[in-house]
């Protein structure tokens, strides 16, 4: 059965996601952006991506952390980094944590 009200919790979570992340103006100088994944990338777990100059890095965002750990349950080897944006976050505390998790999966690329 598909539940409704969870998956417009979890649009309503990406948006969030993707109007703060067009906020960002003061990022790392390998921070290239992020853009929408495809419908493609979607179906297999991949919401969005950081583009850097090593490449990108995928993300899955979540809304709380249950779903990202039913996600990691799910997906023990999933190569994304699942960002739990809560409900009572703003844009800032959005930017700084995209900012913080893709500085350490940037520094595990570029090592």
């Amino acid at each position: 059965m598909i539940d409704e009200a969870a998956i417009q919790k979890g649009k309503e979570t990406e948006e969030r996601f993707f109007k703060a992340a067009r906020q960002i103006v003061r990022a790392p100088s390998w921070f290239l952006g992020v853009r929408r994944s495809t419908p493609e990338w979607d179906a297999v777990g991949f919401d969005a991506f950081v583009a850097t100059d090593e490449g990108d890095i995928p993300i899955q965002i979540k809304s709380s952390h249950t779903g990202a750990h039913e996600f990691h349950r799910k997906h023990p080897n999933h190569p994304a980094i699942v960002m739990v944006i809560h409900e009572g976050m703003d844009d800032d505390q959005i930017i700084s944590l995209i900012l913080r998790l893709t500085t350490a999966a940037y520094q595990f690329l570029s090592a």
